[in-house]
């Protein structure tokens, strides 16, 4: 027999259960005896970390159906939130979310939601995109080096490039330097390519 439950993050105590409860019902959700599930955990602690979510997880079969009335009870952001819904697809649990309409949110063809969650989580992924380009041109202007901090300095990678120079195997001024032996080849491609120092990725 498949059950209904009702789930909620905002809930604090069991008289704010029961009026979620009230609201379920008013909204034409009759939930099972015994399947209301509550707590209050942090806003911005993932949804599926949250413990009497993840314990509801695991106790729902196919066929069950999850209300939760707040987008909050989702996730704390729209990432979170797919990862919720896809979670409970996989399980072949309808959720419903009373905030977002009533489509069951697993369903296939996209409910409109959903796509509005997916088409948030592009526009976050391309903001932070947009972000870390120009931090990074920032940076550059200001001279700051990024990435991987080199293996040597300015000063070791000319006494590199001396000692290849004076005849010294690759193999030794790598023990010498107590570096690889690709950071030397990178250092002396570099100065028979002509290239400044300081590009060189140690």
């Amino acid at each position: 027999m498949s059950l209904v439950y009702l789930y909620s993050n905002e809930a604090y105590d069991e008289q704010a259960m029961e009026s979620e409860l009230a609201a379920a019902r008013a909204a034409g959700i009759e939930v099972a005896e015994g399947c209301a599930v509550h707590e209050c955990e942090a806003p911005a602690l993932p949804a599926l970390e949250r413990p009497a979510l993840a314990a509801l997880v695991q106790r729902v079969r196919p066929g069950d159906a999850v209300h939760m009335l707040h987008l909050s009870c989702l996730g704390c952001h729209a990432r979170d939130m797919l990862a919720t819904i896809t979670r409970f697809r996989k399980a072949g649990v309808a959720l419903h979310c009373l905030q977002a309409g009533r489509a069951d949110l697993t369903r296939g063809g996209s409910p409109p939601a959903v796509s509005m969650l997916r088409a948030l989580v592009t526009l976050e992924s391309r903001v932070r995109s947009a972000r870390a380009q120009q931090s990074a041109a920032i940076a550059r202007e200001m001279g700051t080096h990024l990435g991987r901090k080199p293996k040597l300095s300015e000063s070791e990678r000319r006494n590199v490039a001396l000692c290849l120079a004076g005849g010294e195997s690759v193999s030794e001024v790598a023990r010498r330097f107590n570096v690889s032996r690709q950071t030397v080849l990178r250092v002396r491609e570099a100065e028979l390519a002509g290239l400044p120092r300081e590009t060189v990725d140690g």
